[in-house]
């Protein structure tokens, strides 16, 4: 199981793509708002949840995804472009597909439950899908 929080008071989009990606996961969402790196560690040990991923945001966007899993998890992803129609879809955890090598290494950030959502994952985006249908695309940066 994994949980799913945002950098310290978050916009709104960010907020809808934490809980998008959360939701495509099968992962718990925590609305951080002000609580500290301490209080959020504390709510997932207190759920049993060993794996965060933060979507830290810069100028209000969403701009980093870090996973920390009892020690901080590379790579850090870098956000460059957001694909997000916004739709609602029903059902919760994915499978992942790695599209290639760099992909191979993100795989370790993400840990979905299993579900009916299909998540690709390359080394330029992760694309969640729904029933045929794009709910979210991030696009990276290459360092």
């Amino acid at each position: 199981m994994m949980l799913v929080t945002t950098s310290r008071k978050p916009g709104q989009l960010t907020r809808s793509v934490a809980r998008t990606l959360a939701k495509a996961f099968g992962a718990e969402y925590l609305n951080r708002g002000k609580a500290g790196m301490d209080s959020v560690l504390g709510h997932a040990e207190t759920l049993g949840i060993s794996h965060v991923l933060f979507v830290w945001e810069k100028n209000g966007n969403p701009a980093r995804l870090v996973a920390f899993d009892g020690d901080w998890i590379e790579p850090e992803i870098k956000i460059q472009g957001i694909v997000f129609p916004r739709k609602s879809f029903r059902g919760q955890g994915g499978q992942i597909t790695v599209e290639d090598d760099f992909g191979q290494a993100f795989q370790r950030v993400f840990k979905p439950e299993p579900g009916p959502n299909q998540i690709l994952l390359s080394r330029f985006k992760l694309s969640l899908i729904n029933n045929g249908e794009l709910l979210l695309e991030l696009r990276f940066k290459e360092d």
